[in-house]
């Protein structure tokens, strides 16, 4: 049976060999995104999917070694660095805390442990070059030895026959100590446990001996990757954060770690922070993506192409495999679509239409002739374009007219004849055609279609492994409808698509909800905000075009609102779009958010960011608040919407708290 190849979508799932076949370069330049050669370090963050993981292996010392042709060593003095990895684990992390014992002694003794731990991937690694190509005489290493030795008290590898596996086995031994002590402390109450070297001296010191006693290493930075920070607690990242400030070259580190989990950039020197660009450089992969354009769709479409490659389904025929997932976008084809969906009866939405106007009016022969204006009979599209064009007027005239549904009908018709369509016309229909087609298919409660890379691509949000949810979702519900996705001629159905999407949509808002009480409110603050945004789009005249944004100046709300929306940020449930708005022309720049596009199918929204809703601060209370109640909510949705809705008017202020 093929294997799914979207089926893994995690990068610490796969072998070295899988990371090197599955890696994508985002641009051509030698080193996309973060340089492991650079002396400063570096702070790799973002959501969870960004590709962190995957880019920091294709880095390492492992897959520097799968690219030599040659002498390993040669090919680390080519590409000016050796990578060592090292993810922190949660398991690890957690051992280092609690059993009465204070927090200055936990740190002491991590400190030591972390040290080690790095020193010895690092000798693995320079005892795997020596095994493959011997590059270093016997003297070399046993001076190199001994510099090791007088780094740490009582380390004495000297005797050993192999001297790098003297060093290891000494090291090794230190390290079996130190977890002998960490493991039993929570049943003995202490740490017994003697400290073998100053912090940063170990590291940093084999580093400056390596240059100076092994051939090879003289141009050769030694970076440590150090991957998933968010497993450390924040006493143990002050440790990480005094080594990157005290570190000394050779020596720097590249470190990848989620948004919300940098804890703290604080040192233990003198209580100092770090700041970025003094002590270290931040690259958030999604900014480098979205600022990408067109390049990352073409990463996307080299990331699905290589994962083909592990099918039948051979590398050149991707743009025919994507083609599976088209759908006709066409002004015809969107009519028919629209047609089967309402079936052989009156439009909803002139029925609609019809009680508005009596119920306003009273006057049923005026509204018999304004669903008379705007009837093109086979041409829904056409129908929704004129009844919002005429809503428009109703609202901003403040006076219903017919002139409103005829003078609609005269602008729209040229679609319908074919002819002398205006630019104005043309610019109408683009703004609006996706939002009054999903109001069409909300009239006869039925699921808004996605279908078409582009769609997914863009759903994505610039996260890579969400666009890989999103395929491996659609492909096993094509496998369940018996259709091969990938062997087969058949296409993907839109119907499938969608089924996939919605259902990646709410695997992404479980997936990236925080724990605790942190995710009860962001939780409850995207479904409030993702369903005001619903309210509108869906009304009979939204405000905006393809709303997924609001701005707000944040006058009037409080830290814990704040902090709300902070974590929506950190954890990926909202953009913070980068500069804001600026409200009016000349007037303050507000802070401005995007809902993810990975949660906009859940709430049967679209992908972009053409609309911008202008909050209020208290209208960010209300969705934001963790202490707002769900009444209040209501009302002001119901406030918001008021005057997008036939007849147009503004209830009565008023908000409750």
């Amino acid at each position: 049976m093929r294997r799914n190849p979207f089926e893994v979508t995690k990068a610490v799932d796969f072998t070295d060999q899988e990371i090197a076949a599955r890696f994508v370069s985002f641009s051509h330049a030698t080193y996309p995104l973060v340089d492991p050669r650079s002396s400063i370090t570096q702070y790799l963050v973002g959501g969870k999917g960004g590709g962190r993981t995957h880019l920091m292996r294709h880095y390492s010392y492992s897959l520097q070694k799968s690219r030599a042709k040659g002498s390993i060593l040669a090919r680390l003095e080519y590409e000016g660095y050796v990578g060592i990895y090292a993810p922190a684990s949660g398991l690890d992390g957690s051992r280092f805390e609690g059993g009465r014992i204070g927090e200055e002694a936990w740190r002491a003794v991590f400190a030591q442990w972390l040290e080690v731990r790095l020193a010895l991937l690092l000798f693995d690694v320079l005892a795997d070059i020596q095994k493959a190509e011997s590059p270093w005489s016997i003297s070399a290493l046993r001076k190199f030895a001994a510099g090791v030795s007088e780094l740490v008290e009582g380390l004495e590898p000297m005797g050993h026959e192999d001297v790098l596996d003297g060093v290891r086995v000494s090291l090794t031994a230190l390290q079996r100590s130190i977890d002998s002590a960490v493991n039993n402390a929570p049943l003995t109450r202490e740490l017994n446990l003697k400290v073998a070297f100053n912090p940063g001296s170990l590291i940093f010191g084999i580093g400056t001996l390596l240059q100076s006693t092994l051939v090879g290493f003289e141009n050769v930075r030694i970076t440590y990757m150090l991957d998933e920070l968010e497993n450390l607690t924040a006493s143990q990242q002050m440790f990480v954060n005094t080594l990157v400030r005290e570190k000394k070259l050779p020596t720097s580190f590249l470190i990848g770690a989620r948004e919300w989990g940098i804890r703290t950039h604080r040192t233990l020197s003198a209580g100092e922070e770090n700041k970025e660009g003094s002590e270290f450089s931040k690259i958030v992969p999604e900014n480098a993506y979205s600022e990408g354009g067109v390049t990352y769709r073409t990463f996307c479409i080299e990331m699905i192409s290589k994962r083909l490659s592990e099918t039948s389904t051979a590398v050149q025929d991707t743009p025919a495999w994507i083609e599976k997932l088209d759908s006709d976008n066409s002004f015809n084809s969107i009519n028919d679509q629209l047609l089967e969906v309402m079936g052989a009866n009156e439009p909803r939405y002139l029925i609609n239409l019809r009680k508005a106007i009596t119920s306003v009016a009273g006057n049923r022969q005026l509204a018999e002739d304004a669903v008379a204006a705007v009837r093109f009979e086979g041409f829904p599209l056409v129908e929704k374009l004129a009844i919002l064009r005429a809503y428009q007027r109703w609202s901003q005239n403040k006076l219903l007219s017919l002139s409103h549904f005829t003078s609609a009908r005269e602008f729209v018709e040229p679609l319908v004849v074919g002819e002398h369509v205006s630019t104005q016309l043309r610019n109408f229909l683009g703004l609006w055609r996706q939002d009054l087609i999903a109001q069409v298919y909300d009239d006869y409660s039925v699921d808004l279609p996605y279908a078409g890379i582009d769609s997914l691509i863009s759903m994505s949000g610039f996260l890579p492994r969400s666009l890989l949810v999103i395929l491996k979702a659609i492909t096993t519900r094509a496998e369940w409808r018996g259709i091969d996705p990938f062997g087969g001629p058949e296409t993907i159905s839109v119907a499938t698509q969608s089924a996939g999407v919605r259902e990646a949509s709410a695997w992404y808002l479980n997936d990236v909800r925080p724990l605790g009480q942190a995710g009860t409110n962001c939780d409850r603050a995207i479904r409030r905000f993702g369903t005001l945004l619903h309210e509108v789009r869906y009304s009979d005249k939204p405000a905006e075009v393809s709303l997924t944004t609001f701005s707000s100046n944040l006058e009037g709300v409080d830290d814990s609102t704040i902090e709300v929306i902070r974590d929506c940020v950190k954890y990926r449930m909202l953009i913070e779009v980068s500069g804001g708005r600026r409200a009016r022309n000349r007037g303050p720049v507000h802070h401005k958010y995007q809902l993810h596009p990975m949660l906009a199918p859940f709430f049967g929204l679209g992908f972009g960011r053409r609309g911008d809703l202008t909050l209020a601060g208290h209208e960010v209370l209300t969705l934001f608040s963790p202490d707002v109640e769900e009444s209040a909510f209501r009302k002001m949705v119901k406030e918001k919407t008021g005057p997008m809705n036939a007849p147009f008017t503004k209830p009565e202020a008023g908000y409750l708290f």
